[in-house]
């Protein structure tokens, strides 16, 4: 139902407008921010529409460019406020790319034969059973874990962060097992939902408790 596949605006104004925000906002970025930060907003834009939106119809590779893309929006704010690219702007990106694999390898799993349909490779053509869908799944979750302990022993973050994060965690793990063994609809919502919770709590953790 979005506005270009139902035909409510036509191809060449999709693109227009498209550009024209694409612009408007770099040219913001640049005139109110840093350079740096322009810069790393214009290659999110080159990596989703030059990379990652072709490669979906070629290659389960996708999944990992659109997390690249992803991930680079906090590094974008941090550099805009300090100035430069620090530890905690790389903690901020490894925590977005990481969580965006089980997150959209849940989403992938239940829209699977949608995507299929739709002639998007999101998953890996040999897995049928969903195995490699969810081993990547909870292997990512185990490193989301351990970037989100970073801020507690190298940022001063207390103890508060420390049992939130791990908690935040341990849920998430947990979806992500489940997920692994029973790699049904239902597992997959689960995980997806857990994902949803889990970002906005952690990050929401870390503002208070990071100095």
């Amino acid at each position: 139902q979005r506005p270009l596949p139902a035909r409510r605006i036509s191809r060449g104004a999709a693109v227009a407008i498209g550009v024209l925000m694409a612009v408007a906002g770099l040219a913001d970025l640049a005139l109110a921010t840093t350079f740096v930060a322009t810069y790393l907003a214009a290659a999110t834009l080159l990596i989703y529409l030059a990379i990652y939106t072709p490669m979906k119809r070629r290659s389960s590779l996708c999944v990992s460019i659109g997390a690249v893309s992803g991930a680079i929006p906090p590094v974008l704010g941090w550099t805009a406020v300090n100035g430069t690219v620090g530890l905690g702007a790389w903690v901020l990106f490894g925590i977005l790319f990481t969580w965006q694999m089980p997150h959209f390898l849940a989403i992938a799993w239940m829209y699977r034969d949608q995507y299929a349909q739709a002639g998007f490779r999101m998953l890996r053509c040999s897995d049928t059973n969903g195995r490699v869908t969810a081993v990547q799944s909870l292997v990512f979750s185990l490193l989301l874990t351990a970037i989100t302990l970073i801020p507690f022993f190298r940022q001063g973050a207390g103890w508060l962060y420390l049992v939130g994060t791990l908690l935040c965690n341990a849920v998430l793990l947990a979806c992500a097992v489940g997920f692994l063994a029973a790699r049904s609809r239902s597992a997959a919502r689960w995980l997806f939902f857990a994902s949803i919770l889990y970002l906005p709590l952690v990050l929401g953790l870390m503002v208070f408790a990071v100095r």
